[in-house]
């Protein structure tokens, strides 16, 4: 099986070990392999990872995933997992980090693909950001219309107010019609537009990290709840916005729009 370079790095720093299963609905028999830097082997393109035919994902694997799991040692090697984890224990210990140009090099550093980080962006609305930054002379200068930021905007020292709530959606029609209908009365926005991108990671990063209250919003199916479990690595806490959605059965979130409208005009 092959894999994407960012997969794979983000796998090995988890704090629990990742496995990767194949399922065979012929004979409906599961196979897994436990991802390591022993088993996963880089390639030029991303990495390989073998799924031994042998290791069958049934009530005989568990003492060994048991075993997997007591040893598993993440991996924190790199400047920017460093820098994730300094930023997590600041924020539970209460204190702010601003973004500067120094955690800015590392995210363009240590990017999978740094060539393509500049074309990188995330759309906000109404985020009330300070500081020398060119994102905040953007947001500024555009206050009733949703704003486009890349990388290089964001780079410098950037910040909003701690007290500051911050809603997260995964699908651009909810920010469009945020702007549309609720307009100067609509509360700050992002848009993750599906698995975020470096731009999306790093300003949502920034903003838990300066003390911004985060909800985030996703579709409440397989995609979704992966896109939500891959945010920031949880170096940054968020809660869910409208975790249920309107009814009981809300999958998408159009069918939670009405219900996310009226919190974002509280």
């Amino acid at each position: 099986m092959y894999g994407h370079k960012h997969h794979l790095a983000r796998w090995l720093e988890y704090s629990i070990p990742v496995l990767i299963v194949l399922y065979d609905r012929t004979r409906k028999t599961a196979h897994w392999q436990h991802v390591n830097d022993k088993t996963a082997v880089w390639t030029p393109r991303g990495f390989k990872i073998d799924i031994p035919d042998g290791q069958r994902l049934d009530a005989s694997a568990a003492e060994t995933i048991r075993a997997i799991t007591d040893r598993w040692v993440p991996h924190r090697g790199s400047q920017r997992s460093r820098a994730l984890q300094t930023i997590a224990m600041c924020g539970v210990a209460g204190v702010p980090v601003l973004p500067t140009e120094q955690l800015w090099q590392l995210f363009m550093g240590e990017a999978a693909n740094p060539s393509r980080s500049g074309a990188s962006a995330v759309r906000t609305y109404r985020l009330p950001l300070t500081g020398d930054a060119p994102a905040v002379a953007s947001v500024n200068e555009s206050p009733e219309s949703a704003v486009t930021l890349d990388m290089d905007k964001l780079r410098g020292i950037w910040s909003v107010p701690a007290d500051t709530t911050v809603y997260v959606c995964e699908n651009g029609m909810v920010l469009d019609t945020a702007v549309a209908q609720l307009g100067a009365n609509c509360q700050p926005i992002v848009l993750l537009n599906g698995f975020p991108t470096l731009a999306v990671e790093y300003l949502l990063i920034g903003l838990g990290a300066c003390g911004a209250r985060l909800r985030v919003h996703v579709d409440h199916d397989s995609t979704g709840h992966r896109i939500a479990d891959s945010l920031f690595m949880r170096s940054v806490r968020f809660e869910q916005w409208c975790p249920h959605g309107l009814v009981g059965n809300a999958r998408f979130e159009e069918d939670c729009l009405p219900q996310m409208l009226g919190e974002l005009a509280d």
